[in-house]
């Protein structure tokens, strides 16, 4: 995607770590269309989210962080964009199984014809759908975690109230 005029990529972020690595060597390989807006504040992902055609989710995923889910993943349904995460992470396996992006393999995979294919193929009105599939799963798990965690804290008070009587 470097250098290619069909695309730009916006960095929202402390320049920290993988970020500084990826500003550098832009500037080495002066690379034009990556642009970096310093930190990400919750209260700008609204405007974030609609100057945002797909969300790049994609990471060069170690054994440990290949299991984690970012919060960008969730922000995508939630905002109804497209993601593009990594072939064989967590979040690769789950973008495909929900509909809610493109899994790819960023060392083997031709990723700017990929965008361009499923920019043009995507069915918004199916695409809404998958979103909202996957966000009412989502909260639906969230309410039962928290019942089960209220019903530990009650059973919990129950049992010190018993041992003090």
């Amino acid at each position: 995607i470097a250098n290619d005029e069909r695309f730009e990529m916006h960095f929202h972020g402390r320049s920290q770590g993988e970020s500084l690595k990826i500003q550098e060597y832009c500037k080495r390989h002066l690379i034009k269309n990556v642009y970096f807006h310093g930190e990400y504040l919750p209260e700008d992902r609204y405007r974030f989210a609609a100057e945002t055609d797909i969300i790049q989710n994609a990471q060069d995923f170690d054994n440990v962080t290949q299991f984690a889910v970012s919060n960008k993943f969730y922000d995508s349904a939630i905002f109804y964009i497209p993601q593009i995460c990594t072939k064989g992470s967590f979040m690769g396996t789950n973008v495909v199984k929900y509909g809610l992006g493109l899994a790819i393999d960023l060392k083997k995979d031709n990723i700017p014809q990929l965008l361009i294919d499923y920019m043009q193929q995507i069915s918004w009105e199916d695409f809404y759908k998958r979103c909202d599939f996957f966000v009412e799963k989502i909260s639906n798990e969230y309410n039962a975690g928290v019942e089960i965690i209220h019903s530990i804290i009650e059973k919990s008070e129950e049992e010190k109230c018993e041992k003090t009587s």
